[in-house]
């Protein structure tokens, strides 16, 4: 998950105006509900996740990603908010998501939750980031009907750890009120940049609805470890989003990954070595594809949607049969 490309970032408000959304707001906040219920509701669900396909408008891609046969979805705050400002009710947008047998997921996401955390030293991203906090996203996230709440840090800067383990522990405590789930992502440009960080921010937060994201690209340019993979509860890894890329990085990784990951199977990341050790931690949750690409732009929905759902069938069966590549 990145927050959205770059155009997105440019010119949406990312949480918008005008929408009070507070934590007694009649009918937007899901019922409370325990982590094991909530992990029951989304696991085995395939997820057309936003990012691989920005430029199809929400509904759309809700239609072509059931079309295709996957049962989730994920959306980002500025298309929430496009949504509302459009004149639906988040009781309309949540029946058409029902009517089409598609979950909502993951509401992407909160930025702003480390305390005393340094604005990142770009301006324009200080900005875009000093607005997705908790208290902002959490209402929105609820009032989508997500289950999930992602969770990042895109500042370069290093975080500190026992900092934004205090963070996330209060982020979850939050979330618990809206029945949601918190799933922190790492990313190798940002603060909490790769598993080893982000498993001591959410193990040292010890929160039960607290958990971590494993994006392929994310984990494989940040050189992760599978054998730190393999000690980890399967419990607490709430999500994985699939995509593959080149055994060589390049340069600018944030340029890489905005605009060149590629669908699993079209690089040389060990997805199959990935997948296996999620099995033997015994790893439920919900599982699809994240591809932000440029070739994708020109294409349309369905056949992005199409191609996703292919991709991560072949995944699974290369992981199944065995015929998947050695570690990149």
């Amino acid at each position: 998950m990145i927050i959205g490309r770059r155009e997105l970032l440019g010119t949406a408000s990312l949480i918008g105006g005008g929408l009070a959304l507070g934590a007694g707001s009649p009918g937007w906040a899901i019922d409370a509900v325990s982590s094991g219920d909530l992990r029951d509701a989304v696991a085995g669900r395939r997820v057309f996740y936003a990012g691989t396909a920005l430029h199809v408008p929400f509904l759309e891609r809700v239609g072509h990603a059931r079309a295709a046969g996957m049962d989730g979805v994920s959306i980002f705050t500025a298309e929430w908010q496009a949504l509302i400002d459009g004149g639906m009710t988040p009781a309309e947008v949540r029946r058409r998501l029902d009517d089409a047998g598609v979950l909502l997921t993951d509401y992407e996401g909160i930025m702003n939750w480390i305390p005393d955390r340094a604005p990142a030293a770009d301006p324009k991203m200080a900005a875009q980031m000093a607005r997705l906090t908790p208290e902002a996203i959490l209402p929105m996230a609820a009032a989508a009907g997500a289950r999930t709440v992602l969770v990042g840090d895109m500042n370069p800067e290093p975080a500190d750890l026992d900092r934004a383990a205090e963070g996330f522990s209060r982020l979850c405590d939050l979330a618990a009120e809206y029945g949601l789930r918190a799933e922190l992502e790492f990313m190798p440009f940002g603060g909490i940049p790769d598993l080893a960080a982000g498993w001591e921010v959410v193990r040292r937060a010890g929160q039960p609805n607290g958990g971590l994201l494993i994006d392929s690209w994310h984990f494989f340019r940040s050189k992760s470890s599978l054998e730190l993979l393999a000690e980890i509860p399967g419990e607490k890894i709430i999500a994985v989003q699939l995509n593959d890329g080149p055994a060589t990085a390049e340069p600018d990784l944030l340029t890489e990954t905005m605009h060149r990951r590629r669908l699993p199977g079209a690089g040389d990341f060990a997805l199959d070595a990935l997948l296996a050790v999620l099995d033997r931690i015994d790893f439920r949750g919900p599982v699809g594809i994240e591809t932000y690409s440029d070739d994708f732009a020109a294409l349309g929905g369905a056949e992005i949607a199409q191609r996703s759902a292919e991709a991560l069938d072949r995944a699974i069966r290369s992981h199944q049969t065995g015929a998947g590549k050695p570690r990149a």
